[in-house]
């Protein structure tokens, strides 16, 4: 532990560098980018929050953020015979139902993975008593706090909302990847040219119909109209064949004219093609399977259960991970070597009730799953005597099936001689 002068100094040092730093002095340019946005090469101003406009964004983010924020979120007590649930745990109630009296559990994991997954940091502040023992959690705006290292190596977080210096294992800290293992690179910002021309494209198409820039159709003919006949046709046009109540109605042309239908522009420029393009390329950043944002065009029945499960292990897998180590670093700070928290993940990868069944029986019979085990997985009570862990009878060791055979043969040798 640093002295109390040491502390002090360390205070003084990050007070005068981030009062000049404005809080961005370790994430810089990418930082005030995300915050006032930067042009693209498309026009579009990419921020944290004009990035959420764009729904292939929210989409992946809100499914990421949702998925790992619903799943049960155990602390688990190490022993020798195994594992258990340590339901009187201080920070059981914290991670499992409420953080504080301002939100509940869901909420909180939520608001942490968004964070993360726009701006590539989420923060959460951690609150003990002088014991060390953990009272509370309050989430911290990725704006508000500036990790950094003093002259010693020694991490540090600077909270600009409170003006107050944290320690390391009083910060929870979910990175985003990085280049120096400590602040996230964000997603945004490295996909900005990517969601800016799906932002584009749908700024072109809103401006596409506000501005009526299309025709369904025109009239020509052989002669030349003055400016009144033209008006005076167009609305003789319009009277009769507009609106739903004359679809279906027979056009009479007469004097040579003829109406030659116009193809939708947007349809010949490819328009709609960029945009399912777009989509792909904002699921590419995030590893999210498209079926899971609702595009459906190339799922099937038979991929759509192997994409979820690599959704599970390619996508969520890693950013729970990520939260179960610095949550078993900083909130288990004194006995991490005892307890540890987990991330339930496996209930997300259960298949179709004939795959879970077949599964579950295999198991059984080989002795791996008890009754309870399985009841476990799917969200049932156990019951008494079920943490029997059953063979079946056929199933002996290899050296007894020899003695078995000669037992049978040496009776079958008995019965033939009498």
């Amino acid at each position: 532990m640093q002295s109390k002068s040491s502390i002090d100094e360390t205070i003084d040092n990050a007070v005068n560098t981030n009062e000049k730093s404005r809080g961005v002095s370790l994430k810089s340019e990418e930082a005030l980018n995300l915050m006032i946005g930067t042009p693209s090469v498309a026009g579009i101003q990419v921020t944290q929050e004009s990035s959420l406009t764009y729904s292939a964004v929210y989409a992946c983010v809100s499914i990421i953020a949702n998925s790992l924020a619903t799943v049960p979120n155990n602390i688990y007590e190490r022993r020798e015979e195994g594992k258990f649930l340590a339901h009187n745990h201080p920070a059981f109630k914290l991670l499992k139902s409420s953080p504080n009296e301002r939100y509940t559990a869901v909420n909180f994991r939520k608001t942490l993975f968004l964070y993360a997954l726009i701006s590539g940091n989420g923060y959460a502040r951690i609150y003990r008593n002088k014991l060390g023992k953990v009272l509370s959690l309050e989430l911290r705006s990725s704006r508000e706090i500036n990790p950094f290292q003093d002259e010693e190596g020694v991490l540090w977080y600077w909270d600009f909302a409170k003006s107050e210096l944290v320690l390391n294992e009083d910060m929870i800290h979910l990175a985003a990847m990085g280049f120096n293992g400590i602040v996230g690179k964000s997603p945004i910002a490295l996909a900005r040219e990517a969601i800016s021309l799906g932002m584009a494209a749908n700024k072109f198409g809103t401006k596409f119909y506000e501005n009526g820039a299309f025709l369904s159709g025109y009239l020509k003919h052989p002669g030349k109209f003055n400016e009144d006949g033209a008006n005076r046709l167009r609305r003789s046009m319009r009277a009769l064949y507009q609106g739903v109540d004359n679809i279906g109605e027979v056009g009479i042309f007469e004097e040579g004219m003829e109406f030659v239908r116009l193809e939708m522009a947007l349809k010949d420029a490819q328009f709609l093609e960029s945009r399912k393009f777009q989509l792909e390329e904002v699921c590419r950043w995030y590893h999210v399977p498209l079926h899971k944002i609702n595009a459906l065009d190339k799922a099937t029945n038979n991929n759509i259960e192997h994409q979820s499960i690599e959704f599970v292990e390619d996508c969520l897998r890693p950013w729970a991970v990520s939260y179960e180590q610095e949550f078993d670093k900083k909130i288990f700070y004194f006995d991490n070597d005892k307890y540890f928290n987990k991330l339930e993940l496996n209930g997300l990868l259960r298949g179709d009730v004939k795959t879970r069944t077949e599964f579950y029986s295999k198991l059984l019979d080989l002795g791996i799953f008890s009754i309870n085990d399985v009841r476990q997985l799917e969200d049932k009570n156990p019951i008494p005597g079920g943490d029997n862990h059953l063979v079946q009878v056929n199933r002996i060791p290899i050296e007894y099936a020899k003695q078995y055979g000669e037992k049978l043969v040496k009776e079958r040798t008995n019965e033939n001689t009498t």
